[in-house]
Order: C-alpha cells, then structure tokens, then sequence
C-alpha cells in the first residue's frame, strides 16, 4: 500500500510541476510583476533545480515546457504565400512588379520575368520563348501570371510575321495555365505608345492590328484581362521616351493590377482571389 501510496503521490506531485510550468513559465521568462508573476511562481520554479530532478521531476518539466510552447510555435508559423509572375518586355522589367508586391505587402510574392526586347512571337527578333523564362516559372510555382507582351512584335522586322502572333500567345496563355501550380492567368491589354513611338515600335500597330489579336488570344482561351490602355491614355508626360512609363506610370499599372486582384475579394494565404460574377475565368484542364 505504501509503495501504491507513493506513485499516487508522485503523480500528484508531477501533476503540479506540468500545470505549475504550464501556467506560469511564460510570465516568469518575460519577467515583471505586471505580468502576474507573483514571487512564490519564482521561488517554486526555481527550486527545480537539475541537481533535485528525478525522471518524474524532469518529465513534468518537459511535458510542460511542450504544452506551451506548442501554441506558441504554431502561430509563428509562416502562412504560405500566394506567388505572383509577371512576364513581359522591358515595360515589365524595369517597372511596376516590385512596386506590386509592395502594394500587395507580405501575403504575397512578386517575381519579375521581364526582358528587355522580348517579343511575343516565337519568329520574332528576340522571342520570349528562346530565354528559358516559362522554365523560370514553373520552378518558381505561382498562382497568379500576369502576361504584358506585344510592343516589341511591332517592329518591322517581326511584325512580317503577324499571322503566328495570334497562335503564339494562344500558345503562350495555354503553356502558363499549364504550369503545375496551375495559375489563374491575366491578360494586359498594352499601355498606349505616343506620337511616332521609339525604337521602332509602331503605336498604330499596337493598338489597331496586335491588340485586337490580344483580347482574341483571351477569349479563346478564356482568360481575364486587364486593361492598362484606357487609364494610361491621357498620359503622355509619364512616357518621356514615347514607349516606356516613368515611375509615377509604373506604380499606376501597379496599382491597376493590385486593384483588379484584391478590391472586390479578400485573398489570403493559399486562396486563389475571387473574379467578378460577370467576368469569370475557367482555369485550362492538362
């Protein structure tokens, strides 16, 4: 009986020691009487010294020091974010991505697949797909892909080859909807190019011949677009060079795209943003 008598009362005595720990080993960490630690919380766990430990003793020790830190380790747990392409030319490269993701703030990830140059076709001077990009976002795994392409297809030497530039960026659409994390991909109708444009890219042709092309690319494919052209037709001084946006034009496209993402649904980790009833958009099946 007396042995029987003993284990009752070191289960009792380990009881105490997990629920003292439990309760009180926070405060007695962060220190401070405003915390509720009043001085015999201190003394009693003090006196669990290593030297006085037994199994049981140690036991209770761990199994409290587990059962709070447990909760605590939990919630510091980093919520995985939601990842974000942008693939485009030098409009993209040098502009609104990483202003995006600040916009966006920590829920998201922002990787700038931009090339200075890039066209959308694949005959073209400087063809996306040489430059091993969709390659790049595959491993990167994004929900979202954003695609800003076609200033640079204008270009005599590519725009002889118009009648692929349907084809490629259907093409394009399908080969992004197809990575394994199975993005939601948005189309960017092109910003305007002013006056005679720069670098031999025809603004006409932009507007008139290639964007048309564009939002059929989107239709066939059912793919949301965004509209970068209407909001930015007015401002010709934030493109000093006729083609390229300034900063103050940069952040304004940022701003668009995060708008269009996040205003009419709260996204949070993990959760693809909603679309609008009347817009929605059908993810491509392999």
């Amino acid at each position: 009986m007396y042995r029987h008598g003993f284990h009752f009362r070191k289960a009792d005595y380990f009881l105490d020691r997990a629920r003292l720990i439990r309760t009180q080993f926070p405060r007695f960490l962060t220190g401070g009487m405003a915390c509720g630690r009043t001085l015999d919380d201190r003394r009693q766990i003090m006196k669990m010294r290593p030297s006085s430990f037994n199994m049981l003793n140690l036991a209770g020790l761990l199994m409290g020091l587990l059962a709070w830190a447990s909760p605590a380790l939990a919630a510091d747990k980093p919520a995985n974010k939601i990842k974000i392409v942008c693939v485009g030319d030098s409009i993209t490269e040098a502009g609104y991505p990483q202003m995006l993701g600040t916009m966006l703030g920590g829920d998201y990830e922002v990787k700038n697949l931009g090339v200075s140059g890039a066209t959308l076709m694949k005959k073209g001077d400087f063809s996306y797909w040489s430059l091993k990009k969709i390659e790049e976002a595959e491993t990167f795994g994004p929900q979202i892909v954003t695609i800003l392409l076609g200033a640079n297809d204008t270009k005599p030497q590519n725009w002889k080859n118009k009648d692929t530039f349907l084809a490629d960026y259907v093409a394009l659409i399908t080969a992004l909807k197809n990575l394994s994390s199975r993005p939601i991909v948005y189309v960017l109708i092109p910003a305007p190019v002013f006056g005679n444009g720069n670098y031999g890219i025809d603004g006409a042709i932009l507007r008139n011949e290639a964007t048309p092309l564009i939002v059929k690319a989107a239709q066939d494919t059912r793919t949301e677009t965004m509209d970068l052209y209407t909001p930015l037709a007015g401002s010709h001084n934030m493109f000093p060079d006729n083609v390229h946006p300034n900063n103050d034009a940069s952040g304004k496209i940022a701003k668009l795209i995060c708008e269009a993402l996040v205003s009419k649904k709260c996204v949070s980790a993990n959760v693809l943003p909603g679309t609008d009833k009347n817009a929605k958009q059908e993810r491509s099946r392999p």
